[in-house]
């Protein structure tokens, strides 16, 4: 029979008759810093390790079927090994491990649940073995993590599963996934043509960076809640679009919003275009469609409606030479001559005359 450690314990092993760590096993031991698990567990119980500062390391050995609720919650965890395959990763079982930047073996979880590492110091790209089925609310929200490639096993991922990870630049899917896909590192559901997470962040080259443009792909039907982050200033909307709902509600720097639609979205006044989108963005439509715009619900919020190539620039003198191109560019997005935004760096950009901090530049 396993009695809860003492609060004083410093180390220990697990003995080979104990199959289930229970619940609070070593809860709130400060200077328990060495623990050894024997081959006979399978289950590790909820709180097991929780708020054990001293514990730097930890091996999950391969029997282990189920990692528990706050397992390792708030731990002092630095690494992980888990020797175990086809695994539950229960609610918040690493949540807070504010340290923990490795989880080895984590990619051969069958199941994580919500907020299974949320907070985590996590870091770095997975690529998640053919196990995987389910990716539960904010389950890496805050982490560190850069490429997340899922399997075709994956039938359920929430669209909030990395809210706020600040390095998260791409999700690539299998092409076999019968539930997903994805596009320029976004994630689409295949059933419902809704894009559920644009990562904040973007490959560009061999470097990474804000993800400050969003063409969405024509085929897509819907947004899911807050799909598009902080980071995006500029969007584009496809025809295909049947509604905007709360997608957009997270874009809290959008700039210039251009919908290709000739009749509007569905979309509301009360709740689709927040306040900071609507007084301060630019909304660009097709020709001859400003007015039907103006009066459509939700859209008419936008103070700012022009139709395609009559975007007001307040375009002052030719400005020439690559000095002067430069001196623009680092400062201010690049338009074309009909308005549009296509690009922040003018290095990538063809010769020719550009729109950039309201004038007129020649590259």
């Amino acid at each position: 029979m396993w009695h809860r450690a003492p609060t004083h314990t410093k180390s220990r092993r697990t003995p080979e008759s104990i199959t289930y760590l229970p619940f609070e096993a070593f809860m709130n031991c400060p200077k328990l810093s060495s623990v050894t698990m024997s081959d006979a567990l399978s289950n590790i119980g909820a709180s097991a390790f929780a708020r054990c500062p001293s514990l730097k390391s930890i091996t999950i050995p391969k029997g282990v079927k189920e990692i528990e609720s706050e397992a390792f919650l708030g731990s002092g965890l630095e690494k992980a090994t888990i020797q175990a395959s086809n695994f539950y990763l229960r609610n918040s079982a690493f949540a807070d491990c504010t340290s923990l930047t490795n989880v080895a073996g984590l990619e051969a979880a069958k199941w994580i649940d919500s907020y299974a590492l949320k907070n985590s110091g996590l870091e770095g790209d997975i690529v998640f073995g053919n196990y995987l089925q389910n990716i539960g609310t904010e389950a890496f929200g805050g982490t560190h993590i850069g490429q997340v490639t899922l399997p075709a096993s994956l039938t359920s991922c929430a669209n909030t599963a990395f809210d706020g990870c600040d390095r998260l630049y791409a999700i690539d899917v299998a092409a076999d996934n019968t539930q997903y896909y994805s596009t320029d590192g976004m994630l689409f559901g295949k059933g419902d043509r809704t894009l559920y997470i644009c990562p904040d962040m973007q490959r560009i080259g061999s470097t990474i960076g804000k993800r400050e443009e969003v063409v969405i792909p024509e085929g897509t039907l819907a947004l899911g809640y807050q799909a598009l982050g902080a980071s995006v200033r500029h969007v584009t909307l496809p025809s295909s679009l049947v509604g905007v709902d709360y997608g957009l509600t997270g874009c809290q720097n959008l700039k210039t919003l251009t919908n290709l639609a000739t009749n509007p979205q569905t979309a509301t006044d009360n709740w689709t275009f927040p306040t900071h989108i609507s007084n301060s963005g630019t909304l660009i439509v097709p020709k001859g469609c400003v007015d039907i715009y103006r009066n459509a619900e939700g859209w008419r919020k936008f103070r700012n409606i022009y139709e395609t190539g009559n975007v007001p620039t307040d375009i002052g003198q030719l400005q020439t030479g690559n000095e002067e191109s430069d001196k623009y560019s680092k400062h201010h997005d690049i338009y074309d001559l009909q308005g549009r935004h296509i690009a922040s760096d003018t290095a990538r950009l063809p010769k020719g005359i550009y729109i950039v901090g309201g004038k007129k530049i020649m590259k």
